[in-house]
């Protein structure tokens, strides 16, 4: 789970199946809008860094991205094409990171607790993110 002022985003793992949930909050705090993504990896038993979901607006980048994390993983950073990075939230062997602004990225780095490289994915011209 994910927590700012505009909302929270949660993600639920059970077995192979995830679903995605970005709730909005008000200027008054009120809960607001719902969107739910759902995903999964039925069949696939990698442990590697994936990309598995994105999420954002209707005709834009996405600003939520999820995806799973090598064994070890400490720390989970997500390059974007302008060369700024965010660091993703990490449990049970899932990341999710929520960008400061709607972007495709372009790199994801699983790093373990002395920063080596455990895997990445990467793409100058944006990551590949799953429908």
């Amino acid at each position: 789970e994910t927590d700012r002022p505009q909302g929270s985003a949660v993600l639920f793992v059970s077995g192979p199946d995830t679903l995605l949930c970005f709730v909005s909050r008000s200027d008054d705090g009120s809960l607001g809008m719902v969107s739910i993504g759902l995903g999964g990896h039925r069949g696939d038993t990698r442990t590697g860094l994936t990309l598995d979901m994105g999420m954002g607006g209707p005709a834009q980048a996405p600003d939520i991205l999820v995806g799973r994390i090598p064994t070890g993983t400490a720390t989970v950073r997500v390059g974007i094409g302008d060369g700024s990075e965010e660091t993703a939230a990490l449990r049970n062997g899932y990341y999710l990171a929520w960008l400061s602004v709607p972007a495709d990225p372009v790199r994801i780095d699983a790093l373990d607790a002395g920063g080596h490289l455990l895997g990445r994915l990467a793409d100058a011209n944006g990551l590949h993110i799953p429908s």
